[in-house]
């Protein structure tokens, strides 16, 4: 991260990379005539390094003590989202379904994500 200081003082404007491994799992059984099969579903950034940029302020509690709440955007290229099934069955049907197919393109399309930080920090 670089940071800049515009006015000298507390507020600060960072920019730089995100390296992420951010990950989302899930799995289910689908009964597909009368036999059990899995599914399972992966989301993951786009980009495994991503541009980020913040603002934040530092507010100081005495000498030592201060808290710095920090928002900001990741620029992650958007999700990827995976369906895979143990079956071909499930698997044609997961990959036919308009649904699945737009809500794959909607978490492609999502390329911004919002980033809040809250540290608490003491120097000694």
């Amino acid at each position: 991260m670089l940071d800049a200081y515009p006015l000298g003082g507390s507020w600060r404007i960072s920019a730089g990379l995100l390296k992420s491994g951010t990950e989302f799992n899930a799995a289910g059984t689908v009964d597909v005539s009368g036999v059990q099969e899995t599914a399972d579903v992966t989301a993951r950034f786009s980009k495994s390094t991503a541009p980020i940029v913040t603002t934040s302020y530092d507010v100081r509690l005495g000498k030592s003590l201060a808290i710095t709440p920090e928002i900001g955007v990741i620029f992650n290229g958007g999700i990827d989202l995976a369906f895979a099934a143990t079956g071909t069955t499930l698997q044609t049907t997961i990959d036919n379904d308009p649904d699945v197919q737009e809500a794959v393109q909607t978490a492609a399309d999502i390329n911004k994500l919002p980033y809040i930080a809250l540290t608490i920090s003491y120097r000694f």
